[in-house]
């Protein structure tokens, strides 16, 4: 009977210990590069220009400068545009509204296209569009970046085989 009194105590400590939260980020940078999808190495053109993204997004006046250094929540709502004749890419996430993310998406893809339109909204939540043969484009969401890579490249090998490719992917807390 004495163990078991011993017992429950340690048990409390291990599980309060499991329940801590994770830490917080230092600057906005190292949050932006920590959030999906995450781009903590430089290997690839991809994850550079993530990482180039979140550079740009937290200098001064940075959509993510301006959430970094308030008060407030961030914000839930994102979009991806993309343009299947220009294969110009656009993203928003940590927007305020649902119609701002949508124009920033479509604002960033017009940079590199004028056929550009939203693929997909988010709110709380990862997106991802992907390309393949036929003029195939594909978008889907998910909980996770990862979740949703897996989900548009299956939904669009399912159209148009193997060749498909991620096109463009962003998270939205």
């Amino acid at each position: 009977m004495n163990r078991r009194w011993l017992f429950l105590p340690a048990l409390s400590a291990v599980l309060g210990a499991a329940a801590q939260p994770a830490p917080a980020f230092d600057t906005c940078f190292d949050y932006c590069i920590n959030q999906p999808p995450y781009c903590l190495s430089s290997v690839t053109q991809e994850q550079q220009n993530c990482r180039d993204n979140c550079q740009q997004m937290c200098s001064p006046g940075g959509v993510l400068y301006n959430k970094w250094n308030s008060a407030s929540p961030a914000a839930p709502y994102g979009a991806i545009a993309y343009g299947a004749g220009s294969g110009a890419p656009g993203w928003a996430y940590n927007q305020d509204s649902a119609s701002k993310a949508a124009q920033v998406a479509l604002a960033n893809c017009a940079q590199h296209g004028d056929d550009c339109k939203i693929a997909i909204r988010l709110t709380h939540s990862c997106g991802a569009v992907a390309t393949g043969a036929g003029g195939t484009v594909i978008a889907r969401a998910g909980k996770s970046q990862q979740e949703a890579q897996q989900a548009v490249l299956s939904a669009c090998r399912i159209r148009a085989g193997k060749s498909c490719a991620i096109q463009a992917w962003t998270c939205s807390p």
